[in-house]
């Protein structure tokens, strides 16, 4: 555990194990109603669904920004908590999600998975909720990792949880990332492109729940972060001019000078277009690819939701 500031920091292997970490330390009642943007990665739904929690999604618009008043009408005496997504790691409304929180006396939660070490206004995303977590193995070469940022008073009991061992494919993997052209040699060799155009192609299964390991601990305790997140940046500034060349739509009009960017995401026209920039990508290995694997609920019905995924584009800010 680290202290800084006025929050705890804690290391866990998955984003999703800090999630529910972090919610068992909030001790909320089961059967309570935890709030989503209906634009989520299904994984966030295991630890909710795990601690007998009830996911209740609101409607967001094509930036990803709440529709605030249908989510203010989604808040009943259920509600104990509202999750707040950077989605693709650039800062939300933080401040009307922490007032509304507490008008509303409900928990904030900050989802940062794909903001590790961004910044908004001087102050560590992730860290504006009761609880918040960011995943640094989205970013990094290791093995693992996802953080639980908590409020100085929030106890998180972790007697009861082991440290993940590392397996062998593991460190195969890290090592051949270090020689990124026998790497893209090897994957143009045996790999064909993924389906990025089916839902199903990345939906992750359930987890056990692990601490970080070291080696992934040493790692992250090391990075100049700010550093990359400068790179990151330059990046996705790089794909948004290639974007307007290619008429796409950028989801945001401009990217917050603070953050680090998981990647440049943007609409296409259709998603025949889609799939033509996905092939474009794995043409000239370059990572294009699509993002979430959405809940069941908003993956096997038509939807607005469905509709605005089979037009995302993905531009990975990675160097």
């Amino acid at each position: 555990m680290n202290r800084e500031n006025d929050f705890n920091t804690f290391y866990f292997s998955h984003g999703r194990t800090a999630l529910k970490f972090g919610l068992l330390g909030l001790k909320i009642k089961q059967g309570k109603e935890i709030l989503l943007p209906d634009y989520i990665c299904d994984s966030v739904l295991y630890p909710i669904e795990d601690l007998k929690l009830r996911p209740v999604f609101y409607s967001t618009s094509e930036d990803l920004t709440p529709e605030w008043n249908v989510l203010e009408d989604k808040i009943t005496s259920k509600t104990a908590a509202i999750v707040m997504v950077n989605f693709f790691g650039q800062p939300q409304e933080i401040n009307k999600f922490i007032n509304l929180a507490r008008e509303k006396n409900i928990y904030l939660i900050e989802d940062n998975a794909h903001g590790y070490g961004g910044y908004f206004d001087k102050r560590l995303l992730g860290t504006f909720g009761d609880i918040g977590i960011s995943s640094p193995r989205k970013f990094l070469d290791i093995n693992c990792g996802g953080i639980l940022y908590t409020k100085k008073d929030l106890i998180i009991n972790l007697n009861e949880i082991k440290e993940m061992e590392v397996k062998s494919r593991s460190k195969v993997k890290r090592l051949i990332n270090r020689f990124p052209k026998l790497k893209k040699r090897l994957v143009k060799t045996f790999k064909s492109r993924p389906v990025y155009e089916k839902q199903e192609t990345f939906a992750e299964d359930k987890i056990n729940d692990y601490l970080i390991d070291k080696d992934s601990l040493d790692i992250v305790l090391s990075q100049n972060i700010r550093s990359f997140a400068m790179k990151r940046r330059e990046k996705y500034l790089y794909w948004e001019k290639f974007s307007s060349r290619r008429g796409l739509k950028p989801v945001f009009k401009s990217i917050y000078a603070e953050t680090n960017p998981w990647c440049f995401p943007a609409y296409a026209r259709s998603q025949k277009e889609a799939i033509e920039l996905f092939d474009w990508g794995w043409k000239n290995g370059v990572a294009v690819f699509s993002w979430p694997t959405l809940p069941e609920q908003m993956r096997k019905n038509p939807s607005a939701v469905l509709e605005r995924w089979k037009r995302m584009v993905c531009f990975s800010t990675s160097f």
